[in-house]
């Protein structure tokens, strides 16, 4: 019997594969979309241009050289040994390939778009400078992993010099229904999220997270293709309607919770004389917006709880008593560092509905309540598991 040949590969296999070898191993390279002529005018990479002409890092002025291929897209590298700090960081594929879709992205809309502009006063270079006004957006695209810290610091940094900031990422941050540490300190200011699938050239937007009664991330998305305008969608506070808690589920699920994160909130409760049993059942709660603080879910109502029943009898609170009491560090937020003080406030602001439905609070306007009586306590955990005074609405 004959053998039979191995079938070759089609060209676009044989690109495929090159493309995968890439990813794995061209990730250490440091590689200039942009480089100076002798003229100091900035350039694209390009197959038509000379490889034998001279080239300048826009960074470190430092000669670079033209590389072409036709697996890689053009681009240009510093000499061996030769690479600055700008470009230390390198770059895969997808990376390359995204920085420049989007570019002709936001072009088709007619936008002015810079790649790799360099701006000295921060020692930054945004992936994509986009001149807007008022102000110009500093935007990323994070394809590979990089400390929260970094991306805090990067983003300061832009807004401090007057930048809007947009971070996009790539596959290896996909959203799967959670939004990790790391999504949360990539949100814009409308706290809205990015993704952007280089093969397919769709930019993914979802905004208005929300957790839902069994703790579940919630939110809207959807789906853009190459060249449909952004039109971001604004921030708005929550209004989701949320069904009273499972008071039964909600207690054993505490019952099992981890020690680490059980035993500040159990010490809290020891220093009043309280434990999981006398604990309000208000604190069973799960609130829209609660997902943004990084503190133990029952810890910091618990801590807010206490305040508000610090505070004499009719006491008006205000969201800038909130506020306050806020910015003493009784709460820590995950870092967002776009987050504004009305977005950082709303769970909040949620929780002191919950109390309005068991009229510890009464609310005033959407500026003011007031303080009528402390939460319920309870003796024996029947009590409190029973049928109770909450509506089946709570917001």
């Amino acid at each position: 019997m004959p053998k039979t040949s191995k079938k070759s590969n089609s060209p676009q296999e044989n690109r495929l594969f090159m493309q995968i070898i890439y990813i794995r191993t061209f990730a250490e390279v440091a590689i200039i979309l942009i480089a100076q002529n002798k003229n100091q005018q900035l350039i694209l990479a390009d197959p038509t241009l000379n490889k034998n002409q001279t080239y300048y890092c826009p960074s470190c002025h430092k000669p670079v050289h033209l590389k072409l291929g036709s697996i890689i897209r053009p681009h240009f590298a510093h000499f061996q040994n030769d690479a600055c700090d700008v470009f230390a960081e390198g770059e895969t594929f997808e990376h390359v390939e995204g920085k420049i879709q989007l570019s002709q992205w936001l072009k088709t809309l007619g936008l002015q778009v810079a790649i790799e502009a360099y701006l000295p006063a921060l020692k930054q270079r945004p992936d994509l400078l986009v001149y807007t006004s008022p102000k110009p957006i500093a935007l990323e695209f994070q394809c590979s992993p990089i400390p929260i810290e970094k991306v805090v610091e990067r983003t300061r940094g832009y807004l401090e010099a007057e930048y809007e900031v947009v971070w996009i990422l790539g596959k290896k941050f996909t959203y799967k229904n959670r939004l990790t540490a790391f999504h949360k300190a990539c949100l814009n200011k409308e706290l809205n999220l990015f993704h952007y699938d280089t093969e397919k050239e769709e930019l993914w937007i979802r905004d208005g997270f929300y957790l839902n009664p069994q703790e579940r991330m919630r939110c809207q998305q959807r789906k853009l293709v190459f060249g449909e305008a952004f039109n971001l969608p604004k921030w708005t506070e929550n209004k989701f309607p949320q069904q009273r808690p499972d008071l039964q589920k909600r207690h054993q699920q505490l019952l099992h919770l981890r020690a680490e994160k059980m035993s500040a909130f159990q010490q809290a409760l020891y220093q009043e004389n309280e434990n999981l049993v006398s604990m309000p059942k208000e604190l069973y709660t799960v609130l829209p917006s609660e997902w943004s603080i990084q503190d133990f879910s029952y810890l910091w109502k618990y801590r807010l709880l206490l305040w508000l029943e610090s505070q004499s009898k009719y006491k008006i609170i205000t969201k800038k008593s909130l506020a306050n009491w806020f910015k003493q560090g009784e709460v820590e937020l995950y870092e967002m560092t776009q987050i504004t003080t009305q977005q950082a406030l709303q769970p909040l602001y949620e929780f002191l509905e919950v109390l309005t439905q068991s009229q510890c609070v009464k609310k005033m306007s959407n500026q003011k309540w007031s303080f009528h009586h402390p939460a319920k306590r309870y003796k024996f955990l029947e009590d409190k598991l029973k049928f109770d005074e909450f509506s089946h609405t709570i917001f």
